[in-house]
């Protein structure tokens, strides 16, 4: 019996995927200006919409902005790295300033808000932006800091600064999760 549920669901689901995807294509079979392209849509002449960018959401008031704590690091100085092409890997990886990679093995204090990667409480992100979904990095890679604590660090709402050891993620091999990571981290405030 609860197999036959199940099987029955799967069909109805495949059912309305295949409809969707139908109604899709006889859209831009009927209406060529309806098939996406760069710029303006021709037969609107509305943009496409994009993702909105973290710096717009922190403009907007959407997320919450993070304090201003002295002797911090600035994420506008680590918000400056990207990500880029490099040739002698054939690859995508970080793309650090000289700024940036200056902080390398050096101890630091950021204030962000924190992730938990586990249960333990030793392993978090710290964030430049407030997390708005469980299951979702709020940015890019360049706006969190991978944490490994020294000792358990409470769940916490708000902004916390945390102190330990800088680390360039990418300057071996990158594993294309995070760009920056602290290690020997304490929780200062």
């Amino acid at each position: 019996m609860q197999s036959s549920r199940v099987l029955l669901a799967a069909g109805m689901a495949a059912a309305v995927v295949s409809w969707a995807m139908w109604v899709a294509a006889q859209d831009y079979e009927q209406d060529p200006a309806a098939v996406p392209t760069e710029g303006a849509d021709a037969a609107t002449g509305e943009e496409p919409h994009e993702r909105m960018d973290y710096r717009e959401a922190l403009e907007l008031g959407i997320t919450p902005a993070l304090p201003e704590v002295e002797g911090t690091v600035s994420w506008d100085l680590l918000t400056t790295s990207t990500l880029g092409y490099d040739e002698r890997f054939d690859e995508l990886r970080p793309m650090f300033p000289p700024d940036v990679q200056a902080l390398a093995g050096t101890q630091v204090r950021i204030v962000g808000f924190n992730i938990p990667l586990d249960s333990s409480g030793r392993r978090i992100l710290l964030s430049l932006i407030s997390p708005s979904c469980p299951f979702c990095l709020p940015g890019g890679p360049e706006t969190v800091v991978e944490v490994e604590a020294v000792e358990a660090i409470a769940v916490a709402l708000e902004p916390i600064v945390l102190e330990g050891t800088f680390e360039l993620i990418g300057d071996g091999v990158w594993t294309g999760r995070y760009f920056y990571r602290l290690t020997g981290a304490r929780r200062v405030s």
